[in-house]
């Protein structure tokens, strides 16, 4: 039997309105988002592209395609060469927290790029190599579209990543190439893992994994009142807990018990049985409920339709639009100088209907990058009229100290033939200590929370 699951996909807008003509993609990503809903009406989308200040996307995935091509017209103006190293490591961060409120899904990242797509760096590789390590079986599945470009060096490292994540790279010369292949993406990826609801989970977290994913999972908070609980909807004296994300109630024992059919692979890591989000127990406790050494009430909760409850959410918080500094900034004089590269022929340009050519594309200069104030840091909505899509709020922080893992590369000249000397760049991957969200060394608030880091 086929096995497949319903998904969220992820455009990474990665092209230059200077080379591509961005009409194309207003015809044919609603045919891709069309096919796709059509096979699973459960579906949702995201899209990710750059501006001066770095990439804008939405806080959530929609059920609603429209959402994304009101933002991109919106932005089309504005749109500057993209960093596909910080839009791949902005779209993993975002898949993990998603991934840590609902379950039963597949995540997809489709990059399009062409020639004015920023080549990765070397220094950057070995983070988002870690990275993906961790997300990779959540599932993720990366695909690449390299529209009008051959370059073997950068075409190498962007097929390692895409392979890494179960996808490939796509090359694209025509618009009915990029037609075909986004009707191509648009069918189901096929997974190894068995769905988490209602079934014995299957194992897919690595050891070196887990420390990770148990780090993600919330701890409940619990309760010294005598209290209802959810589950068995008995009040007794038994130790209950509540879910920090929705304020549900269970006993823990009925928790333990509820883990055996929603847990990610690690027998205490599970989910809510309310809102999904993940939640973990004492390990110990949940072995002694599951292993029926402990009396536990074999009752287990009403299940929730989980397309049901993300619509319901989505209806209530509206579309919210992020803007975020970019988290693996490429300085502006190490951009490629990309005008001799662009060099069709009279019958290539006749030939194709896919791009408009510009002889000389503006690098995007430091001076244009917006420096954010102490009021104004990493993480800002915008402040858009798109027909309903509405700003998101900061809420009050508290300072706590972030717990931080450091990578250490040495920089390779990303142009020798230009006289530039190499250079040492440590790398800082930050964690959270309020959410235990992914952030880089140059996020001074959490992206999900906006806790402050620094």
């Amino acid at each position: 039997m086929v096995n497949t699951r319903s998904e969220d996909t992820i455009l990474f807008i990665g092209l230059t309105p200077k080379i591509f003509k961005f009409k194309l993609l207003y015809k044919m990503l609603p045919a891709f988002a069309e096919k796709k809903q059509s096979i699973d009406f459960s579906d949702r989308f995201n899209l990710i592209l750059f501006q001066d200040s770095g990439p804008v996307y939405l806080e959530d995935f929609t059920f609603e395609f429209k959402n994304l091509i009101k933002l991109l017209k919106e932005y089309e103006s504005k749109i500057v060469r993209a960093n596909i190293a910080g839009g791949i490591f902005v779209a993993a961060t975002f898949v993990i927290d998603v991934y840590k409120k609902i379950s039963d899904k597949v995540f997809r990242l489709i990059i399009f790029t062409d020639k004015g797509s920023l080549k990765i760096p070397n220094t950057y590789i070995p983070v988002l190599n870690d990275l993906l390590d961790k997300v990779k079986d959540i599932p993720l599945f990366i695909d690449i579209l390299r529209i009008g470009t051959n370059d073997y060096e950068e075409d190498l490292k962007l097929k390692q990543i895409a392979n890494k994540c179960g996808g490939d790279i796509h090359e694209i010369k025509t618009a009915a190439q990029l037609q075909d292949t986004l009707l191509r993406l648009a069918e189901k990826k096929i997974i190894r893992q068995e769905s988490f609801i209602g079934t014995k989970s299957a194992s897919i977290i690595t050891p070196d994994n887990e420390k990770f994913f148990i780090n993600l999972a919330d701890d409940p908070k619990i309760l010294i009142t005598s209290e209802t609980c959810s589950i068995c909807f008995k009040k007794d004296d038994k130790t209950v807990v509540q879910c920090p994300n929705c304020d549900t109630i269970a006993h823990m024992s009925c928790w333990a018990h509820w883990a055996k059919t929603t847990s990610i692979g690690i027998p205490y890591v599970f989910r809510c049985h309310n809102c999904f989000n993940l939640v973990k127990l004492d390990p110990e406790f949940v072995e002694i409920v599951q292993t029926g050494k402990a009396p536990t009430i074999e009752a287990e909760p009403k299940r929730i339709d989980l397309t049901a409850y993300l619509r319901m959410l989505e209806e209530k918080r509206k579309p919210q639009i992020i803007q975020e500094n970019d988290p693996l900034e490429i300085p502006a004089d190490e951009y490629e100088d990309i005008s001799e590269q662009i060099t069709f022929n009279e019958k290539e340009i006749a030939d194709s209907d896919l791009w408009d050519i510009e002889f000389r594309i503006p690098s995007r200069p430091i001076s244009q990058t917006k420096k954010l104030n102490e009021k104004n840091l990493d993480l800002q909505p915008i402040p858009l009229n798109l027909n309903g899509m509405q700003p998101n709020n900061q809420s009050n922080i508290v300072q706590a100290p972030p717990l931080t893992r450091k990578i250490s590369t040495q920089s390779n000249n990303l142009n020798n033939t230009l006289g530039k000397q190499n250079r040492t760049q440590e790398i800082t991957v930050v964690f959270c200590p309020s959410c235990s969200a992914i952030n880089s060394s140059k996020d001074k608030r959490c992206k999900r929370c906006g806790h402050l880091l620094f």
